[in-house]
């Protein structure tokens, strides 16, 4: 079952680099969501990442919205772990310009900002 996951996982990286020319470093955005559940049930998010994209060099950045840390700092102690996270592998993306009220909506409009224009080459990384 690993073998074939990782073999697909594989052929969505090729397509990806194809159609978008997405290619390594990687750049991904992560959902505060995300990050609060992965930590809330032990996962190291950098390795399984890392493992997920086949990249086990440094050729990967991780990125959080601004909103995203707002958002984290406003429920306090439960995001402290979050934010700590945050503060020590992630870089800030400044969205202000990105229009939209809730968190979700921002990272929706961002990834389609980006998308039309194909400049960051982006993965989104998100709890559904």
């Amino acid at each position: 079952m690993r073998i074939n996951r990782s073999k697909s996982s594989r052929k969505v990286l090729k397509l990806y680099k194809l159609l978008f020319g997405i290619d390594t470093p990687y750049n991904v955005i992560l959902d505060g969501n995300f990050i609060f559940h992965a930590l809330k049930y032990n996962v190291d998010i950098i390795t399984r990442v890392k493992r997920l994209l086949h990249e086990y060099d440094a050729n990967l950045y991780l990125h959080v919205m601004k909103s995203v840390v707002t958002e984290l700092k406003q429920i306090k102690e439960k995001g402290t772990e979050s934010l700590n996270f945050i503060k020590t592998h992630c870089r800030e993306v400044d969205d202000s310009s990105i229009s939209g009220t809730s968190v979700s909506e921002r990272t929706v409009n961002f990834m389609s900002a980006f998308y039309s224009c194909n400049i960051y080459h982006v993965f989104s990384a998100a709890v559904c």
